[in-house]
């Protein structure tokens, strides 16, 4: 997209208030049309570049009807529509982040379940503190039982679905972290405000808690000008929708810079600053299908693109493509009501909050502070080209084709990466592979050139060393020998054997392809690295993902990849003898 905002650093597509199951056979269609017509918007607006293309989307509640029983296909047919639209820009289900809103309850389970009725009576009413059921497993276990059927749901998005998501005392709600472009870190929050949500009677009722908010804004506080909070929750924190709304609306107005939410039907983006010259935008996405609210001339039909932009100097402003239906034309459109006469967007500066290092500044000028390796053909070599996969199943007396067709279905989709590993697992054990074994094929795999040089100048530059590879983590430890003890940490595949020495098990690690992304925003957050400080080395195909971090990436002595795919390789190094040469791309 040729912006001529700035840097688009972390870009959305925020939907609300979908409601499947909804109305009689009548509305069924009409909701059926407008989703479709939404579809179809989104789609387009991507495929001519008139927006940002999405990197996540946020789902702010309201996904079902109710809560999947009025009709039991609510969730299954939400999920197809949510990856339909996620599919055209092309993303995945795990960058689809929900919430719940009050029509994703089952709101019958207060009345089979005498205990949820009592609980939840006592919580609205206030005769009880919502924080001390949350913390209280009993509690929480009940609180759930009205959200069973979107939790179940819920499992297949983000972040639920996703390998770096957080731990958590409970599944009510959540947090996230993303490291994005420029080295901006993004902490999204994902709020429910609909635990206590029953009927038409919610206003005022509804509370949100101060464990939520603790968890969403302070533990721990974000001081680095360079983090944005991001807040999502089903109900907006005005109108007077939750008991505890002045408190909730203090805490996040003061310490998130972003509030994303549904509900009410009506789109809405304002911005306000604290006394303290804190920013604080406020953004209500409207209905991705709405009812025919009185005193409207037409449903209330609509949804919104957004992005963090990069600005000279380093500073950041959030940009918003709202879009709103129009009855006349059957078809989403420009919302003129909330943005400028010339422009399809709105426009509103973050105050506080700087991109540490513009897109513009080489990543040269940041000192590096980590090197990740990839093994197979980056730190070791073969004359034949042969993997170290290749090497046991020929010594087996398999042929490589075997090796290659798991791979094959791997790829396909037919089987996950634990299948692949445990139909190894049965060949190898069919052909009795013992550990000695393993350890004479790994004495035929060399390290590269200058290896034990290399890595002792990285360390003695303070640099940290990881190792994140598809191979085999004993297997890289008796090649390694004592450069071993230079790695920060080892992730590699884990062979297990039984007492008589034969293979039993191959634990696959999830850091493999996809994962090595995962694995690589692990290090920038647990050690509290920008992108541009740490350098990714690989050689092939399950290496590409390694870029979809952030970090620079080089290639070295490419194998069935494109070291010239910019999207995949920050550097290339065609034909690398020594690893004195990666030192050319490394800033010390």
């Amino acid at each position: 997209m040729t912006n001529p905002l700035g840097d688009v650093l972390f870009s959305w597509l925020h939907l609300s208030d979908i409601h499947i199951g909804h109305g009689d056979t009548a509305h069924g269609w009409d909701q059926q049309l407008v989703l479709q017509a939404l579809h179809d918007d989104a789609a387009a607006l991507i495929r001519e570049e008139s927006v940002p293309r999405p990197q996540v989307v946020f789902v702010t509640g309201d996904i079902s009807f109710s809560g999947a029983t009025r009709q039991i296909d609510e969730y299954s047919d939400a999920r197809r529509w949510l990856l339909s639209i996620a599919s055209v820009a092309k993303l995945s289900q795990a960058d689809v982040f929900i919430i719940p809103g009050n029509h994703d309850i089952q709101r019958s389970a207060d009345k089979y379940d005498k205990n949820v009725g009592r609980l939840v009576n006592d919580l609205r009413s206030g005769e009880a503190p919502l924080d001390d059921s949350l913390r209280e497993h009993a509690d929480a276990a009940l609180l759930e039982k009205r959200l069973a059927n979107y939790l179940a749901f819920a499992k297949g998005f983000a972040p639920e679905c996703r390998a770096d998501a957080e731990v958590r005392a409970n599944s009510l709600f959540w947090r996230h972290h993303l490291t994005v472009g420029g080295g901006l870190r993004v902490r999204i929050a994902g709020l429910n405000t609909a635990i206590l949500a029953r009927d038409d009677d919610d206003r005022s009722r509804l509370r949100v808690g101060n464990a939520q908010l603790a968890l969403a804004l302070i533990d721990p506080m974000p001081t680095d000008s360079y983090v944005v909070v991001m807040v999502l929750s089903h109900h907006p924190f005005q109108g007077g929708w939750l008991a505890d709304e002045g408190d909730a609306s203090n805490w996040v107005r003061n310490h998130a810079h972003i509030h994303l939410s549904g509900h009410t039907h009506a789109a809405q983006a304002n911005q306000t600053v604290s006394g303290g010259g804190r920013s604080f935008i406020r953004v209500t996405a409207g209905a991705s299908h709405g009812e025919m609210d009185k005193g409207r001339a037409q449903p209330s039909h609509g949804y919104n693109f957004g992005a963090l932009v990069g600005s000279p100097g380093g500073k950041v402003q959030v940009a918003l493509w709202p879009r709103r239906w129009s009855q006349d034309n059957a078809d989403f459109r420009r919302d003129s009501n909330h943005v400028p006469d010339n422009r399809d967007y709105s426009l509103h500066p973050i105050a506080g909050v700087t991109v540490p290092v513009s897109a513009h500044t080489k990543a040269s000028a940041l000192k590096t502070k980590a090197v990740v390796f990839d093994f197979d053909g980056t730190l070791s070599h073969s004359l034949d080209r042969r993997t170290t996969w290749d090497k046991i199943w020929v010594a087996l007396g398999y042929t490589i084709q075997d090796c290659a067709d798991l791979h094959t279905r791997f790829q396909q989709g037919k089987l996950t990466h634990q299948q692949w590993c445990d139909k190894t697992r049965d060949a190898f054990r069919e052909r009795r592979l013992t550990a000695d074994r393993l350890k004479s094929i790994a004495a035929d795999v060399a390290l590269v050139q200058g290896t034990r040089e290399v890595i002792g100048a990285l360390r003695d530059k303070g640099v940290r060393l990881f190792i994140l590879s598809g191979s085999i983590k004993s297997l890289i430890r008796d090649v390694l020998a004592d450069l071993q003890n230079d790695f920060e940490e080892i992730k590699a595949n884990e062979l297990v054997f039984d007492p008589a020495g034969i293979i039993s098990g191959i634990n696959g690690t999830p850091f493999d392809f996809e994962g090595k992304a995962v694995y690589l925003n692990r290090i920038l957050k647990d050690w509290e690295y920008l992108p541009q400080e740490v350098l990714f080395v690989g050689n092939s195909r399950n290496d590409i993902f390694a870029r979809q971090s952030g970090v620079a990436t080089l290639c070295v002595n490419p194998w069935l990849t494109d070291p010239a795919n910019e999207e995949h390789w920050t550097y290339a190094i065609p034909e690398m003898a020594h690893l004195k040469e990666i030192l050319g791309y490394v800033n010390l």
